[in-house]
């Protein structure tokens, strides 16, 4: 459970997380140019914290790449 008094930097888990559930939501609703943005920031940033080779990042990686497969049926 996080304090409500704490503040989480740019690099932990749950920021990370929160950003790509966002990136998630806006891409469930066709906002990709938003979502792809969130995604990218979400890789970037978990990349560096976590590496490349974690599960959230592949996870994230995923997800991403699938935007970008819809966004150009979509064009």
């Amino acid at each position: 459970m996080v304090c409500p008094n704490v503040s989480l930097g740019p690099q932990h888990p749950l920021v990370i997380q929160n950003i790509s559930g966002l990136a998630d939501l806006y891409s469930d609703e066709g906002k990709y140019a938003q979502a792809k943005l969130l995604y990218q920031r979400a890789l970037a940033l978990g990349e560096q914290a976590l590496g490349p080779q974690h599960p959230d990042v592949i996870s994230i990686q995923e997800k991403y790449a699938r935007l970008l497969r819809q966004e150009n049926r979509e064009e």
